[in-house]
C-alpha cells in the first residue's frame, strides 16, 4: 500500500483501547502504521495499545503527521522503521502546529530521527518517554528539528539512552531552530 498501510486519519478523532491493529505493516510510501491528515485530527489511545513494527519505504515508520494541529495521546510507539534512507522512525512530524503526550516512543530506527523527526515549526511533546531510538547515519537518535522547525518539551519529558550515528545521540536541534524546556529532562541537546 501506499501511505498510512493501515489507518488514514483525516480531520477525525479515532480512539484505539486495547488495540495492537496498526501493528506489523509496510508503506510503499509514507507511514508504515498510520497517516493523519486533515486540520484537528487527534488519535487518542490507551496504555494498552500501539503503533507498533511499522515498516514505511518514505517518511514516518510508525507514524506521518501531514496536517497541522493534530495530536497523538497516550499509548506506544515502538520498533517502526524507515527502510531506505528517509526520516522519522517513530514520527515524522511535516505540519506545524502538533504535539504528542503521554506517549512512549522506544526501539524506532531511520537516517534521521529515530524517535521523531520535526520538520515545521511548532512541535509540541509533553509527558513522554523517548528512549533507545536509533539515527543511523546522522543525527537525532531521539529527536531531529530541521534548521527552522520550533519545538517545545513540557512535562516530565525523557529523553535518554537514544543512538545516533552522526551525533546528539538524544536530541538535535537545527542552526535555527528554537526551543522551550518546561520541566523537561533531555540529557544531550546540540
Amino acid at each position: 500500500n501506499t501511505n498510512g498501510d493501515n489507518v488514514n486519519a483525516a480531520s477525525c478523532s479515532p480512539s484505539m483501547t486495547n488495540s495492537n491493529e496498526n501493528n506489523n505493516n509496510t508503506a510503499n510510501d509514507k507511514a508504515g502504521g498510520v497517516y493523519i491528515y486533515g486540520k484537528y485530527s487527534h488519535i487518542s489511545m490507551d496504555s494498552t495499545s500501539s503503533i507498533s513494527s511499522n515498516n514505511s519505504s518514505d517518511d514516518g515508520g510508525g507514524v506521518y503527521i501531514g496536517s497541522d494541529y493534530c495530536s497523538i495521546a497516550g499509548g506506544a510507539i515502538s520498533g517502526n522503521t524507515c527502510t531506505s534512507a528517509y526520516s522519522g522512525g517513530g514520527i515524522y512530524a511535516y505540519s506545524e502546529n502538533n504535539c504528542i503526550y503521554n506517549c512512549t516512543l522506544q526501539n524506532n530506527t531511520a537516517k534521521w530521527g529515530g524517535g521523531i523527526y520535526v520538520n515545521n515549526d511548532g512541535f509540541s511533546i509533553s509527558d513522554c518517554t523517548i528512549t533507545d531510538n536509533t539515527a543511523t547515519d546522522a543525527y537525532g537518535g531521539g529527536v531531529y528539528c530541521t534548521a527552522t522547525a520550533n519545538i517545545s518539551l513540557g512535562g516530565n519529558c525523557q529523553i535518554h539512552d537514544n543512538k545516533a550515528g552522526g551525533a546528539a545521540n538524544d536530541l538535535h536541534l537545527g542552526s535555527e531552530s528554537q526551543h522551550t524546556f518546561i520541566k523537561s529532562v533531555p540529557s544531550e541537546s546540540s
